[in-house]
């Protein structure tokens, strides 16, 4: 059985074309399917050319697809995923199933390998998402940075510029922050990362790159950036202790947390302020940094979609090893 998993991203999007066993036979990657954002002409294109690289790479078992799962960003309503079903549908073998989701469900199984559990994901923006033992979903946040966007690199990004801000103004804490954006942006006064900032194309992007400079003033001791790191963790945690409640029971045993995105390349800081919240909860969690890729959770998703009651543990570990080889 061959099954494709397919992380549709706004900036890239991956696909990949593996068997039962967890072996990788195609891989591909393509520019950005958001449609909210590329629209669906182009998003479209982009799919037809995901597509035609995996078939050109493993033509026999593409011809035998057995079933797609697709987890995209934007694609949230009905009628969204209705429509995206029928672009795939267009470039897929007739016998192939297709399934359409949002990617938070690539994030997901990327930690729990299909079971119930919510994740965290942060990157440039955040949200919360979660499937209990019933196959209900909630989630908590990613209305988007003038919303929310909690414990978000933008949301970090924006506090670091607060506080070189108020050091500037004369009633904020000394900060190594400030020299340490100054030199990423190459400017040479604080007043400089205005134009910077609001003349920017993409605001939310640059003030997200940021994020970064607050780990690196931590670790030389800053207790600025200190504070806006912990902060950040007390938020992320108190979105995944929001979830929790809103899906699971005391009942359960254990609930998996799964910390995704590329702010979480430095959990450590985070992780601490996040058990905290997560005790406060009647029942147990446990948190987990994911071994697969979101493409990677993809491929899981589609596996589980197939029917299996449960993943083999060999072909998990498997497409483990062959992942982390792409």
């Amino acid at each position: 059985m061959f099954v494709v998993g397919i992380d549709g991203g706004g900036t890239k999007t991956v696909g990949v074309l593996a068997d039962d066993k967890g072996l990788i036979h195609a891989a591909a990657t393509t520019g950005a399917t958001n449609p909210n954002g590329v629209g669906y002409e182009r998003t479209e294109q982009e799919i037809k050319a995901l597509l035609t690289e995996l078939a050109r790479q493993a033509p026999s078992q593409f011809s035998e697809l057995s079933f797609l799962f697709a987890g995209m960003s934007g694609v949230d309503r009905e009628p969204d995923k209705i429509r995206m079903s029928e672009i795939y549908s267009r470039y897929l073998p007739d016998s192939c199933r297709i399934l359409v989701d949002n990617d938070a469900v690539n994030a997901l199984y990327s930690g729990t390998l299909g079971e119930p559990g919510v994740v965290h994901i942060s990157g440039t923006g955040s949200i919360t998402f979660g499937v209990n033992h019933n196959g209900e979903r909630a989630r908590v946040g990613g209305w988007g940075y003038l919303m929310g966007d909690e414990g978000s690199g933008f949301s970090i990004g924006r506090k670091i510029l607060r506080a070189v801000f108020n050091e500037y103004d004369g009633h904020g804490n000394p900060t190594l922050l400030t020299n340490l954006i100054l030199e990423q942006t190459e400017k040479t006064s604080v007043p400089d990362l205005i134009p910077l900032v609001y003349q920017h194309e993409n605001p939310r992007e640059i003030i997200a790159s940021f994020s970064r400079l607050a780990v690196i003033a931590a670790e030389k001791g800053d207790a600025e950036s200190q504070a806006i790191l912990l902060s950040a963790g007390k938020e992320m945690g108190e979105n995944n202790h929001h979830l929790i409640q809103k899906l699971f029971t005391e009942k359960e045993e254990m609930v998996p947390v799964v910390l995704a995105g590329g702010v979480y390349t430095n959990a450590e800081w985070y992780i601490p302020a996040i058990k905290e919240e997560l005790a406060r909860l009647p029942f147990k969690t446990k948190i987990i940094l994911p071994a697969h890729t979101p493409a990677g959770g993809s491929v899981l998703a589609a596996l589980r979609s197939t029917n299996e009651d449960k993943i083999n543990k060999e072909a998990e570990v498997a497409l483990s090893k062959a992942m982390g080889e792409l």
